[in-house]
């Protein structure tokens, strides 16, 4: 089988990472693989392609402040992707994160449903059935439809113009006639968002991310106690990068700490 993967990262990055992953097993397992990502250093292996420049990706950039619109430029990039896919020539295409200003997601959508190709795709994010937002916080606008968004400035950034109402018809419009399609997510509470939204008839599958049993397993941690001054407290552990931005919650964890002082609980942040 030949698969081509798709993501912004490749070896780096938490979506990065996971793609090498699924490149080195599938090649492992006697499948032809590639990946196609977007930014980065350059990465010299067999089938890996970095398809987007750095003036390129911050030209992307610049445009999405500008204009309102993401996910609508980066012509250079989306036609060497596009050359790969005709010299290739995936039995699967498996994509993850999109929307980091390198390629035109309406051109690859476009071609995929023209060709036929099977497609999974993987969310890591809410980005493709909102208007904009990876994470849509409270706001429940998906669900009908975006518009005056209340989160303009929030990644990835508007400075003037606001065109979610426009963003999230295309993405309903891409996706109406897009029958080869299995949406991935890797958690429940994701896939029941999915669920909410104008991807809902179609076929949603939850796949956990992988934990690497040699490093994740159960081993003596006596000195890792010592070394922190833990004895028989309970143990909070909030564990992400980035953990203090808006989005991953370590200020919420740093409240409830605030909630135990002088209890037998011990609050443990890793980031």
């Amino acid at each position: 089988m030949r698969v081509l993967l798709i993501d912004v990262n490749c070896k780096q990055g938490s979506t990065g990472k996971i793609v090498y992953d699924l490149y080195s097993e599938l090649n492992r397992m006697s499948h032809t693989t590639a990946i196609c990502y977007g930014r980065g250093p350059v990465v010299n292996e067999s089938n890996i392609t970095k398809i987007s420049s750095d003036w390129e990706m911050y030209l992307h950039a610049l445009l999405t402040r500008l204009t309102g619109l993401t996910g609508y430029f980066s012509p250079l990039a989306t036609r060497k992707l596009i050359k790969t896919l005709e010299t290739f020539k995936p039995d699967i295409v498996h994509i993850h994160d999109p929307k980091t200003y390198y390629m035109n997601i309406g051109a690859l959508v476009k071609y995929l449903k023209k060709h036929s190709i099977k497609t999974v795709w993987t969310f890591h994010s809410e980005f493709m059935y909102t208007g904009k937002c990876g994470h849509a916080y409270d706001c429940e606008k998906w669900k009908t439809e975006c518009g005056n968004c209340p989160q303009l400035r929030e990644y990835p950034s508007s400075w003037f113009f606001d065109f979610t109402r426009k963003m999230h018809r295309d993405k309903k419009a891409l996706f109406k006639d897009f029958n080869n399609l299995t949406i991935v997510t890797p958690s429940q509470w994701l896939a029941e968002r999915v669920r909410k939204s104008f991807l809902a008839e179609k076929d949603i599958r939850v796949i956990n991310n992988g934990v690497n049993g040699e490093i994740f397993r159960p081993r003596a941690y006596d000195h890792l106690k010592e070394r922190h001054g833990i004895s028989d407290e309970k143990i909070v552990l909030a564990v992400a990068p980035g953990l203090m931005d808006e989005r991953k919650g370590g200020r919420k964890v740093l409240e409830l700490a605030e909630r135990f002082r002088g209890e037998q609980v011990k609050f443990i942040l890793i980031g």
